[in-house]
């Protein structure tokens, strides 16, 4: 076995406002890494939550119809209003 290959790499060059620029050096600095890194890591979760709603989610016939139905006439409740009022993860 031999060692495992490192990824390769591309060299990027961005243009910024000096604001923007002055920014990300702020908060690279209170988050104790490289501007170079805060910009990765930043780039990064946005590309993936990007991604993240084009998902297509495929279900069969059936499921799809329930989940037509419940469109189309929510249930009612407590139990209802509490998921539909409950704070959304993906918010905080």
């Amino acid at each position: 076995m031999g060692a495992p290959s490192s990824p390769s790499l591309v060299d990027l060059t961005v243009r910024l406002p000096e604001d923007v620029s002055d920014l990300i050096d702020r908060a690279a600095r209170v988050s104790d890494v490289s501007p170079a890194e805060f910009m990765i890591t930043a780039a990064t979760l946005a590309a993936q939550e990007a991604l993240a709603d084009q998902a297509n989610i495929v279900v069969n016939p059936e499921a799809f119809e329930a989940i037509v139905k419940v469109l189309e006439d929510p249930p009612i409740g407590e139990a209802y209003h509490r998921l539909m009022t409950a704070p959304r993860p993906w918010k905080t």
